[in-house]
């Protein structure tokens, strides 16, 4: 099957990732091997040359998640990037964040919504191609799932 074919809405591709993806974030254990499987699956649904999950907590050193693996110098461009737009997140919730500098391209930002608040931000960026509805539908339910797991994460090591 073409990616092309699976963007176009082939259900059974798009059913079985996000079962994939709901067992594998069942759990607190093994969290950050669990979440870089997810934001592998993720590729099949919405397709990207980088991923990345910023998660914030006041006090606390800012923890991104990039796949593929990045350099020092693209690692902290990023942390910046998504530190801005979780920084917009907070401040305004009734515009839509800025786009973030980086290479040409489309991207994807949706915010990590933990309970009651923005625990994050989660982003994809690919160089060629447009993102649609459905794939901005896909990365929100998944990041909601995401900020799940982060919440149980946070919990289990208080």
């Amino acid at each position: 099957m073409t990616t092309q074919g699976r963007e176009a809405g082939d259900r059974f591709p798009l059913g079985r990732t996000l079962y994939d993806m709901a067992q594998l974030l069942e759990s607190a254990e093994g969290s950050e091997e669990r979440v870089l499987r997810v934001l592998d699956l993720l590729r099949q649904l919405v397709p990207y040359d980088r991923c990345a999950l910023l998660e914030a907590q006041p006090g606390r050193e800012p923890r991104l998640v990039v796949v593929p693996g990045a350099s020092p110098e693209e690692r902290a461009l990023l942390t910046e990037t998504l530190m801005s737009l979780f920084g917009q997140l907070l401040e305004d919730h009734g515009r839509a964040p800025e786009a973030p500098p980086g290479p040409p391209g489309s991207h994807l930002a949706v915010p990590l919504v933990g309970l009651d608040q923005v625990i994050g931000v989660f982003f994809v960026r690919r160089a060629k191609g447009a993102y649609g509805e459905g794939h901005l539908r896909a990365l929100s339910v998944i990041g909601a799932k995401l900020a799940g797991t982060i919440r149980l994460v946070r919990m289990s090591t208080r």
